[in-house]
């Protein structure tokens, strides 16, 4: 049997440890899509997994950073998260457990019908398997420790995550959103309470890297559940992206602005600037006897900058919301695939997302706050 050449450290005892420590309690606003240790599955009563919960910790540290150079950004992430770099491991100085955790798998029918307009955030998921969903209510607590001079930076990341993020797969179009009690998460009551939330973590400046600084956040009109609450968001974005013409029954105006690439797609004609790409790639067309997709020239996916929330302001009123990055995109550009074949080339148009912010402030009982050094909250 092969042997360690050295013994690793022990964890620190939680009663020992001299950092600090912070201690919350989740809750599943919305069902958790999947995040187990197995990528097709969940991990039955398991909905809050470690290494999942320091993924998004490590995401949201880096998009609330305070820090304008990658240099430094990547320096510092490299001392609280660890990993393995240059082929020289690093320790992490953040701990996490995870405790009281409880949850039970669901069906999809229990919360989205077919065709209702929570199957648009639920398109990948077509069989009727029962094991890839936690149910709503799932819950857990979760400790940190760590050293106290990391404390802001773990504030920032902890609120966004709470406020912005979510657990499990498909989180930015609504799915996993969480509520959390105890420090140093502020209490939301109110609309201002969300965005002035926000504002207390949105970085000055810009960054070469997904952040919030410069974004934006969309709040819609209070519902009476979270199901409702997130259907609302879902469906707003579903009308003004995927539907080609406004029906009777419809109160959203499609925004035709992020379909008119739509012809030059289809025909395979011209120099295409995606703005519908700039919410991110790829992006599947079916449309009749088309099927086209439109992906980066490089290959790497672009994960949306926008992300669907649902937020609890107290018992009875949730609140819809969308909050919008500032992300980077590829200068390889985008290529848009028929048949295995390129028939068009292009490239993503950042002004695509400023399309879509002034079309959801367009909707009725939605509103936007720039999430900007200038902004004096609500």
């Amino acid at each position: 049997m092969r042997m360690l050449a050295e013994a690793p450290p022990e964890l620190p005892k939680a009663s020992s440890f001299k950092g600090t420590s912070w201690n919350l309690r989740l809750l599943a606003l919305t069902p958790i899509y999947k995040g187990g240790a197995s990528s097709d599955s969940i991990d039955e009563g398991m909905p809050f997994r470690p290494t999942s919960l320091r993924g998004q910790l490590r995401f949201w540290w880096r998009a609330t950073a305070d820090i304008t150079d990658p240099k430094e950004l990547w320096a510092r992430e490299q001392a609280l998260f660890g990993g393995v770099f240059d082929e020289k491991p690093v320790a992490s100085s953040l701990r996490l457990t995870v405790s009281k955790a409880s949850s039970t798998a669901v069906p999809k029918e229990t919360f989205c019908r077919r065709g209702a307009p929570l199957d648009y955030a639920l398109w990948v998921q077509r069989d009727d398997s029962t094991r890839v969903f936690h149910q709503v209510g799932a819950k857990a607590t979760l400790t940190l420790y760590f050293p106290s001079d990391l404390n802001e930076g773990m504030r920032r990341a902890l609120v966004g995550w709470v406020l912005v993020g979510g657990i499990g797969s498909r989180s930015r179009r609504g799915l996993g959103s969480i509520h959390a009690d105890g420090d140093p998460i502020p209490s939301i009551k109110s609309v201002s309470d969300y965005v002035n939330a926000l504002l207390g973590i949105t970085p000055e400046g810009s960054r070469s890297w997904p952040s919030l600084a410069g974004g934006s956040v969309l709040v819609g009109p209070t519902k009476g559940t979270p199901n409702d609450a997130w259907e609302t968001a879902v469906k707003a974005m579903k009308d003004l992206r995927s539907s080609p013409f406004r029906r009777k029954h419809d109160q959203v105006q499609p925004c035709h602005e992020l379909r008119r690439d739509w012809p030059m797609i289809r025909s395979g004609s011209g120099r295409l600037e995606g703005k519908s790409a700039a919410l991110g790639l790829p992006i599947q067309y079916e449309q009749g006897k088309y099927s086209l997709n439109t992906n980066s020239a490089d290959g790497d996916r672009i994960p949306s900058p926008v992300h669907i929330r649902v937020v609890k302001l107290d018992t009875s009123k949730y609140l819809p919301a969308m909050v919008c990055l500032r992300v980077p995109y590829p200068p390889a550009g985008i290529e848009v695939i028929h048949n295995r074949c390129v028939t068009l080339r292009g490239r993503v148009d950042p002004h695509g997302l400023d399309v879509f912010i002034d079309a959801v402030k367009r909707i009725a009982g939605w509103r936007a706050f720039d999430l900007t050094s200038s902004s004096k909250g609500v």
